[in-house]
């Protein structure tokens, strides 16, 4: 159960920055990363873990911190969704920048210093680097592939190959906390994906994110093949909604999962009538197998990681792609059921 930590904004000292941790049931990750943060001097920064109803030893964990770290607090998200959690901290916050962190994040030393020095008063906020890393030989097989160009489709925050500069958006990023309020901070429908949207209100509003080389911050990624599976599903389901709210068309790296599955099931289910359609799907899983196995090659996998490093592929893919048509499917599906309501309704 979780528990809402008191305290005054008059009688605390002034902080410049407040680190916001959405989490739920996060104990196997929580204290690798509010160690990461202390050693990195987050001691001195003010830190709000705040706990969506965690079923598991989170608090217990968080508290050890909180008990002896007086700028950390654990505040409650009866939500339990992130962007409920988020949007909590942005209000809870006492300094004017802020920086959104999950439980499964690791800081390196600087990191701080570094982001503050490159949120300069024309940038709204600044990421780097987001670097995925595995606990076991499964998750460093699902990280290699998620940081693969194959897997994160080039990406900006999570290719070393960018140049620092504007991009389209950024991963665990430092805020200037004004202009996330002043767009309405996150959108507390969006179960994944929160952080996409919100980057792309702040874009749409003419507000500049800022890509800082030179850093990274790494985050332990999911531990198995199913998980992956329902963060990629999630992640594409959600991307119609975010896309149609802003009126921003999808980018191409969101299209082409999509446009896979569409060419590995569509002719399946013609292939009842015309056979040789099923050779589609049977050269696109060719096709796919291959470019993994190349993939893998130029990450210098041995042929023993050949086969998981291609299914944690197929997964990102297949997994994103379906959700997005999934997504796309739900919005259709519900504008018929406003249609009809509304003509019931006049009847």
């Amino acid at each position: 159960m979780s528990s809402v930590s008191s305290f005054s904004r008059q009688s605390e000292p002034a902080v410049a920055i407040s680190i916001l941790i959405a989490v739920r049931n996060e104990a196997a990750h929580l204290a690798k990363t509010l160690d990461a943060i202390e050693a990195a001097n987050g001691a001195m920064l003010e830190v709000l873990i705040i706990d969506g109803q965690s079923s598991d030893d989170t608090v217990a964990i968080a508290k050890r911190f909180t008990d002896r770290l007086p700028q950390w607090r654990i505040v409650d998200n009866p939500r339990k969704l992130s962007a409920a959690g988020w949007n909590i901290g942005l209000a809870e916050a006492r300094a004017p920048i802020v920086m959104l962190l999950s439980g499964h994040a690791l800081v390196q030393t600087g990191y701080f210093d570094a982001m503050l020095s490159s949120l300069t008063p024309d940038r709204t906020g600044v990421g780097t680097r987001a670097v995925p890393v595995g606990e076991d030989a499964r998750s460093e097989l699902i990280a290699l592939a998620f940081s693969s160009r194959l897997g994160n489709g080039g990406a900006s925050f999570m290719t070393d190959s960018v140049a620092g500069g504007p991009v389209e958006s950024i991963a665990f990023g430092c805020y200037w906390r004004e202009p996330l309020l002043a767009i309405g901070g996150f959108d507390e429908n969006i179960v994944r994906g929160q952080d996409w949207d919100l980057n792309l209100r702040l874009r749409s509003a003419g507000h500049i994110l800022w890509y800082e080389p030179g850093m990274e911050i790494r985050y332990t990624t999911r531990a198995t093949y199913r998980a992956l599976w329902r963060r990629q599903y999630l992640a594409g389901l959600w991307k119609d909604y975010i896309h149609k709210k802003s009126g921003k068309p999808f980018l191409m790296r969101h299209w082409v999962p999509a446009v896979f599955v569409a060419c590995m099931i569509g002719p399946l289910v013609i292939a009842p009538i015309w056979p040789a359609a099923s050779l589609i799907s049977l050269g696109g899983g060719v096709a796919h197998f291959a470019a993994a196995f190349r993939q893998g090659q130029k990450l210098g996998l041995s042929w023993r990681n050949a086969l998981p490093f291609w299914w944690a592929l197929w997964i990102i893919h297949s997994a994103y792609g379906l959700g997005i048509w999934a997504g796309k499917l739900r919005a259709a599906w519900r504008t018929i059921v406003r249609s009809i309501s509304g003509r019931n309704s006049q009847n």
